[in-house]
């Protein structure tokens, strides 16, 4: 009876200990597994933050010309040298075209693009073509070529006027346009501008004193002609004088899921399999100990007489 008194006593301890045991071991895996999410999390929301930064960043980079009929150096990205009388400068910012015209004139001065092709002199070109009158005020005429030698503005063709913004100087016989515009406007009358690459284009400088969009251009060959203008950017980046390795926001979040991966693994074959295998051979144990003590037979003491000897 003693013995079966002791089984069951030391089978309480060990079930009070498994159940501490088992609260413990579930709550370290309560912990760690908030520690895991926590890392997924923190490294979601810097990779969210890194790429929010970057793209600011790129965005505050890239300055756009500004239109103030002045051209100064490095303010467009490219630099297209078509004639002695004729420059072409090109920025493209998002999805805008930024376009810089200077021409040896103090006439008019005009770019055509995409026109049918050399032989059809104008004919289906995209004509933006401006000027400087005498007050220094500046106007712009976005047209469409439908014909070979003729062209009529977009609005007089059912189309619109996409021109955002633009100015212009006249300086000792030079003029200077300036002109921004979407780099596809979806008006039928207007060539789409791709991002890059180079684009076919015609150019024409007017005569002197030609203040209107009616007047001829010159009919020397250097005072109009095609062109292949370049639209990618002619200025490299210079490198970073004092270069810091950076961890990218995608590779931070990588090695945390690798770190929170290999956590699980850790917690499943070394903490959460050994102690569901301990706590089945310790449950395993108690219940044989259970059936042995049903098992046993009850054992009744008697009281024991004491025999009395007497002395004869």
């Amino acid at each position: 009876m003693l013995q079966i008194k002791r089984m069951l006593n030391t089978t309480r301890k060990n079930t009070c200990s498994h159940k501490i045991l088992r609260k413990r071991v579930i709550f370290l895996v309560f912990i760690l597994s908030f520690y895991t999410i926590g890392l997924f999390s923190n490294s979601l929301h810097i990779y969210i933050t890194t790429a929010q930064e970057d793209n600011q960043q790129q965005q505050q980079n890239v300055m756009p010309p500004i239109l103030d009929g002045i051209i100064n150096p490095q303010e467009y990205d490219v630099e297209n040298n078509i004639s002695d009388n004729f420059v072409v400068y090109v920025s493209i910012v998002n999805q805008f075209a930024y376009f810089g015209l200077i021409g040896k004139t103090d006439g008019w001065i005009s770019i055509g693009f995409e026109p049918e092709s050399e032989n059809t002199a104008m004919k289906g070109a995209d004509i933006i073509l401006g000027w400087v009158s005498e007050n220094q005020s500046t106007y712009i005429v976005d047209a469409y070529a439908d014909d070979v030698y003729d062209h009529k503005s977009d609005t007089e063709l059912g189309g619109t006027f996409d021109i955002i913004a633009w100015n212009g100087k006249e300086v000792n016989g030079i003029t200077t346009i300036e002109f921004v515009r979407l780099l596809n406007t979806t008006d039928q009358y207007d060539k789409a501008i791709p991002e890059g690459g180079t684009m076919f284009v015609m150019w024409a400088v007017g005569p002197n004193s030609a203040d209107n969009a009616e007047d001829d251009h010159a009919a020397d060959d250097q005072f109009r002609g095609f062109y292949t203008i370049s639209l990618e950017s002619g200025v490299e980046a210079p490198p970073p004088t004092e270069p810091k390795p950076k961890i990218d926001g995608g590779t931070f979040l990588l090695l945390h899921s690798v770190i929170g991966f290999l956590i699980g693994v850790f917690l499943y074959v070394f903490v959460y399999f050994p102690t569901v295998a301990i706590f089945a051979r310790k449950d395993l144990q108690e219940l044989i100990v259970k059936r042995k003590i049903r098992e046993y037979p009850r054992v009744i003491e008697k009281p024991r007489v004491l025999e009395s000897h007497s002395r004869d």
